[in-house]
């Protein structure tokens, strides 16, 4: 923005010599917003605002968070922001929960392992282990003949 201030004349002049003489002036130089902050000149005048990854109002522009404490029970502070502390965190599979701004890795039902690396489903066996209490015994009473039974004095 430019604006003109015209020559005073002191002494006698000529009027004819009167000449306006430019001044420019920059109202966000120096900037009048503080830290944090960023100047824009819109029609003539300085506008203030917080620079991204700040909140607040000029000149008191500040970061979302110092410590975890200044976020929510279910986030954490990292680089300055409220975030969700899980991505990243837990294993393959695991679940995670975030417990006063930490981050809580665990296996869900049916899953075992460790929950910062991997959890995989819990195996079944094919036979249940009564079934084969079960055989066991019949055997040992001779009810059912051993399939691989050799000797002669067995039947």
């Amino acid at each position: 923005m430019h604006y003109f201030i015209p020559r005073v004349c002191t002494n006698s002049c000529d009027h004819s010599s009167f000449n306006i003489a430019p001044v420019v002036t920059q109202p966000c130089n120096p900037s009048p917003c503080g830290p944090n902050s960023q100047c824009h000149e819109i029609n003539g005048q300085a506008v203030c605002s917080c620079v991204p990854g700040f909140i607040g109002s000029p000149p008191a522009c500040r970061p979302e968070c110092i410590v975890s404490s200044e976020c929510g029970q279910n986030e954490a502070c990292s680089n300055q922001k409220c975030r969700n502390p899980c991505p990243g965190t837990c294993g393959v599979g695991a679940r995670c929960e975030v417990v006063n701004h930490n981050p809580i890795c665990s296996c869900p039902p049916r899953f075992t392992g460790d929950p910062f690396i991997r959890c995989q489903p819990i195996r079944k066996t094919h036979e249940p282990k009564h079934i084969t209490f079960i055989v066991t015994l019949l055997r040992l009473e001779r009810l059912i003949p051993y399939a691989d039974c050799n000797c002669s004095h067995c039947s």
